[in-house]
């Protein structure tokens, strides 16, 4: 079981949830060479390390020309 997977089910025991057993999904590409299965821990581990600066930043202040209210219209209409 990957850690990944043990830290969500220990998270959803603390929550009070039912434990949800989910299998491994590069188990099927092991032997496919493009699937790079041997690198996903490191990818996920990237990606973790990296969310938080490529999040969305509040860019309202710098649109000088569109208020809230025009974005909202913009936006719902």
């Amino acid at each position: 079981m990957r850690r990944q997977e043990s830290e969500e089910k220990n998270g959803a025991n603390l929550l009070g949830m039912e434990e949800e057993t989910v299998g491994d999904i590069d188990a099927t590409d092991v032997d496919n060479e493009l699937a790079v299965v041997e690198y996903v821990e490191d990818i996920y581990k990237f990606y973790k390390l990296i969310e938080g600066e490529s999040q969305v930043h509040d860019y309202m202040d710098s649109q000088l020309e569109i208020n809230l209210k025009m974005r909202s219209i913009l936006i719902d209409g």
